[in-house]
């Protein structure tokens, strides 16, 4: 359970910086979140170099979407017992209002209405543990 709380701990840090990062890019606003990044190569690398501590990690934009993969290895899913996606769905609910937080800032930073933020989790093999959106409503 301990390691579930250190992922939490990164993720959230992990968007907490992202928010920072659009917060000093450029004011110019963009038709899609996928677009801001894309046309400011400065938030572009930003991401790179913070995806890149973590090799299990996976950040991918689509039109309004920000979404984050993560590949969780085969020793922490033993850890987490016979049911891990009913864990992670905790997690989401008990992170449900921080991740709503950084949509709405993440809107009032780029001027765009519509971000969604979906984490998904998913074992070694590719298949899905479990998905979750913020955003949209």
């Amino acid at each position: 359970m301990k390691n579930k709380g250190v992922k939490l701990t990164i993720w959230l840090l992990i968007i907490v910086f992202m928010v920072t990062i659009f917060a000093t890019g450029c004011a110019k606003k963009e038709v899609t979140l996928e677009s801001y990044v894309k046309d400011n190569p400065s938030e572009q690398q930003a991401i790179e170099d913070l995806m890149s501590t973590d090799e299990n990690a996976k950040l991918e934009f689509q039109g309004n979407t920000m979404r984050i993969i993560y590949t969780v290895t085969a020793e922490v899913l033993e850890g987490m017992g016979d049911s891990p996606k009913s864990i992670f769905e905790e997690a989401f609910a008990l992170m449900e209002d921080t991740f709503k937080g950084v949509v709405q800032e993440l809107e009032r930073i780029t001027e765009i209405d519509g971000i969604e933020i979906e984490i998904i989790y998913n074992d070694e093999a590719g298949n899905e543990i479990a998905r979750k959106a913020y955003g949209k409503e």
